[in-house]
């Protein structure tokens, strides 16, 4: 049947449905086909806050953020503010459910948005609710803010869980960069060994090319055992991702180190194919160039990405080398 009239009063229990010949009556929800709104959802949503609805509920809270997310009302951000106020309320681990992927969808928040948004989920956390993926969502708000101690605090305690949870696993990875990023290198390195031990942690791509680029630090330097610990966190890379254009980029900046030079252009030529344009790249293969001793190939390689941010030192290690090899130490010297 259906029935016309109006809706006196909508809670999570059901509705007082008043028909047009003025009679009342209670429905509960699965006695309730569908509803066919006359008045726009906005509106209706305004006449539900306005009236039998208590802000200081969570109960009520709870049921018009949901009616709010319903098929065919979508009013997001008004579900979006009743959820955080239920938050606000009391500890709510369905609020946290429904409305962290409304801010992994919002676009260009205002700032006030935003603000509320951190605020919210750093309650979450601290009610403890959510678990990993709360604490991933919150620590990649403030990577994005550039407070990185913060975002540490936020995963610490996610170290020494299970990588079986893939939301824990990605936090631990974020966790590892943001320590290397603040400039703990060792502890960072020491935490990356420690996780890529855990037998449940199905992907360690992020974590092996984070050692694999600290083990070929280590052999630039010519540091005891750097060889080999390299050569056995590049094998795990490209065991586990072997199309990674930077695994073989770093396989070829570690032949040209060990001055192997077709092993290091077939390397280099590979990363190439898997789409690794960027500076970092070039800057190895003008030093593969001058190694080979096509000094102007490598000069104008370089005149490419003298300027660009993060291989400063490595172009100026290459300028040096080319000069030194072609007879003029002292302005090599003066380069490095």
């Amino acid at each position: 049947n259906t029935l016309q009239g109006t809706i006196v009063e909508d809670r999570a229990d059901g509705i007082v449905f008043r028909g047009k010949d003025g009679i009342e009556g209670r429905f509960p929800p699965s006695e309730i086909r569908e509803r066919i709104l006359r008045n726009p959802p906005s509106a209706v949503h305004a006449n539900r806050v306005r009236s039998h609805f208590d802000p200081m509920n969570p109960a009520d809270r709870e049921a018009i953020a949901r009616w709010c997310l319903e098929e065919g009302i979508d009013l997001t951000a008004e579900a979006i503010g009743h959820l955080e106020a239920w938050v606000a309320l009391e500890p709510a681990a369905g609020a946290a459910e429904l409305l962290l992927p409304l801010y992994d969808r919002r676009v260009t928040p205002t700032m006030e948005e935003s603000d509320l948004q951190l605020a919210t989920t750093l309650r979450i956390v601290e009610q403890g609710g959510g678990g990993a993926e709360v604490s991933l969502h919150v620590a990649r708000l403030f990577t994005e803010l550039g407070d990185l101690r913060a975002a540490i605090r936020i995963l610490e305690p996610l170290a020494g869980q299970s990588a079986e949870d893939p939301m824990v696993r990605d936090g631990q990875d974020l966790l590892v960069e943001s320590i290397a990023r603040i400039g703990d290198r060792e502890a960072a390195r020491a935490l990356a060994e420690r996780l890529l031990d855990d037998p449940a942690r199905e992907s360690a791509a992020e974590l092996l090319r984070l050692s694999a680029a600290w083990h070929l630090e280590d052999l630039a330097a010519g540091r005891d055992g750097a060889a080999e610990a390299f050569d056995e966190s590049l094998a795990r890379l490209l065991e586990a991702e072997p199309e990674d254009g930077r695994a073989h980029l770093w396989e070829g900046s570690a032949a040209l180190l060990r001055g192997d030079l077709p092993a290091a252009r077939a390397s280099l030529k590979r990363a190439f194919e898997l789409g690794e344009f960027g500076a970092e790249a070039l800057a190895t293969i003008a030093l593969a160039l001058a190694r080979e001793g096509e000094t102007q190939r490598a000069l104008d390689t370089l005149a490419s990405v003298r300027t660009a941010e993060g291989v400063e030192a490595l172009v100026h290690t290459i300028e040096s080398y080319i000069q030194e090899e072609q007879g003029d130490p002292a302005f090599a010297s003066a380069l490095l």
